[in-house]
């Protein structure tokens, strides 16, 4: 008589486990520990480059940054693969005056802490104009995130502001990874503010129902293998 292949049932559902839970790895993290001064000392510290901003300092473990009136940008590298780039942004001055977000190659993933609705847009190729986000961001910090798949170029924007969230899918036509460049964002006459940046490599974490699915499994092997041994 065929004996029921529990190992290997086992295996699987352990190499499932595997490949759902496996922590994302960090790419790049700022925290901004360091306090600095002027636009120099900021890019020295912090290993940036200036992509047009007028000045740049760090107070309060928070990242300070002015524009010169025009879009500019913080930049802090290219990277390969699917990447999630996370931080927390707000502004310091007259809501709908200054924008903050993400510089990702070509285009600029931008939005409006304080302005009815939100405004929030995409410049570059292909992009849109300021569009309804459904909430005005409040002037504390918000999260914004941006992930992208490497090989489809799609990209998912993600703002979230206490219980509320903005999120748009985009083609991004002239993302190349690894030659894209990546930048925190400002635009117009007063200050962007920017906290906890951190790039991972764009593993998924599992839902609550993937993890259930998970222990079901375990529950169901364990029960077999003692059925096995009775």
């Amino acid at each position: 008589m065929k004996h029921f292949p529990w190992g290997k049932l086992a295996l699987a559902v352990a190499t499932a486990i595997s490949a759902q839970t496996g922590a994302a790895a960090v790419l790049y993290q700022q925290s901004f520990d360091t306090d600095t001064t002027s636009l120099t000392e900021t890019l020295s510290i912090y290993r940036f480059s200036n992509g047009g901003i007028s000045n740049a300092v760090v107070q309060s473990r928070q990242a300070l940054l002015t524009p010169p009136g025009s879009q500019s940008s913080l930049d802090f590298g290219t990277f390969m693969g699917n990447v999630v780039v996370s931080f927390d942004t707000t502004i310091q001055g007259s809501p709908g005056q200054i924008n903050v977000g993400l510089r990702v190659g070509d285009n600029n993933y931008i939005f409006h802490p304080g302005y009815p609705s939100g405004a929030f847009r995409i410049d570059g190729p292909g992009g849109h104009s300021n569009v309804d986000m459904g909430f005005t961001p409040s002037l504390s910090l918000i999260g914004m995130s941006v992930a992208i798949n490497a090989t489809s170029r799609m990209t998912t924007i993600r703002i979230v502001d206490g219980i509320n969230t903005y999120e748009e899918s985009f083609f991004d036509a002239n993302y190349a990874a690894g030659s894209s460049v990546f930048g925190l964002t400002t635009g117009g006459d007063f200050i962007g503010i920017f906290d906890n940046l951190l790039v991972t490599d764009g593993q998924v974490i599992p839902e609550p129902e993937t993890y259930a699915l998970i222990v079901f499994g375990l529950a169901a092997v364990r029960v077999a293998i003692r059925r096995r041994k009775a």
